[in-house]
């Protein structure tokens, strides 16, 4: 766990580093205006001291700016990180913090529930629902029940 928010700096270098996972591939649609978040391949992470330290979770090109925030519309790099025992999702572009997520949850499954996950955009609020962070032989065990803009 962080005592800190992240600085657009340190999204910034994890961001370069990062590897995709296709079928984190999301995209909606509202007021005409599409919004694309790519997932990362979180694989690499082997704790969940590493994930709640930051993770660049992924990258979301959006032609709509935040409903609930001063997110701009563009692409940013999306990082997930406990601050001082909540969980936060800041966006960042060009080194700099845009905005930080209004509401992040974020929750875990027991491997026998067999959950899968079947990510979405919520036009009510501008969510992103459902993100599969860890899986253990393809069942999602910890994941991003939602996070909004």
């Amino acid at each position: 766990m962080r005592k800190d928010n992240p600085s657009g700096r340190e999204i910034a270098e994890k961001a370069k580093q990062i590897k995709f996972d296709n079928r984190k591939d999301i995209v909606g649609e509202k007021n005409g205006k599409t919004m694309h978040f790519l997932g990362a391949d979180l694989s690499h992470v082997k704790s969940l001291d590493e994930l709640e330290d930051g993770q660049v979770i992924g990258v979301m090109d959006t032609a709509l700016a935040g409903d609930e925030t001063t997110l701009p519309a563009g692409k940013h790099n999306l990082f997930l990180s406990k601050v001082g025992g909540e969980w936060r999702i800041h966006a960042e572009s060009n080194g700099e913090i845009v905005a930080q997520a209004v509401r992040v949850s974020v929750a875990e499954h027991a491997v026998s529930t067999r959950r899968v996950s079947n990510p979405h955009f919520s036009q009510q609020g501008w969510c992103l629902i459902d993100i599969c962070i860890l899986s253990i032989w393809g069942c999602c065990v910890l994941y991003i029940a939602l996070f909004c803009f």
